[in-house]
């Protein structure tokens, strides 16, 4: 087996993600405050598709991105803003993000917030899934309410803890083919099942 790599002199690599071709490579570079795609697995040439202008909160910036999902229907990335505490929506070729879920700038526990956002993912019909790490539990956000406010699908709002029903920080999510979510239940070292269906 050989190996060889493909990266270098990026700061702090939180998520990585390839596109359907297999021949994009979309990159969180957290310390750099961007997301950048990699024109071919074996290139040197990467473009800043999010973020590149310092941390902070404005829709040109992208503050500590951790999660991506990639929506190739719409041409655009989704960027979980961890110290914003918000999920941004990026365009491929805007300058701009929109902020789509969560207070910028701002942590909270109701509906509409997001707490040291982690991880995102998407059904089939649009609507995503984002590990609210500090609030420990996952909020599913509908593509047709234009993902104003979250839904508690898992966990118990800023409530940690090891009974079944409680997430402590969770991460990692995933989906598998008859739509049960599988967490990354992080600080109680256990992978949950959920069935949502």
């Amino acid at each position: 087996m050989g190996y060889f790599i493909l990266l270098r002199n990026n700061s702090n690599t939180l998520n990585i993600l390839v596109d359907s071709t297999g021949t994009n490579l979309y990159v969180s570079d957290w310390n750099n405050f961007r997301v950048i795609k990699w024109i071919g697995l074996n290139s040197s040439f990467g473009i800043v598709v999010a973020g590149g202008n310092g941390e902070g909160y404005l829709t040109t910036q992208v503050d500590r991105p951790w999660g991506l999902y990639l929506d190739e229907s719409s041409n655009s990335v989704f960027v979980v803003d961890y110290d914003a505490n918000a999920i941004q929506k990026w365009n491929l070729g805007d300058q701009n993000g929109t902020f789509i879920a969560g207070t910028p700038g701002t942590s909270g526990s109701n509906a509409s917030q997001l707490n040291q956002p982690t991880q995102i993912i998407a059904d089939p019909f649009g609507n995503l899934y984002v590990s609210d790490t500090s609030n420990h539990r996952i909020q599913m956000f509908q593509k047709s309410k234009s993902y104003s406010t979250g839904i508690t699908i898992a966990g118990i709002n800023n409530s940690p803890g090891s009974s079944d029903e409680q997430l402590y920080s969770p991460n990692g999510l995933a989906f598998d083919s008859d739509m049960n979510l599988f967490v990354a239940d992080a600080l109680n070292m256990r992978v949950q099942k959920f069935m949502l269906l």
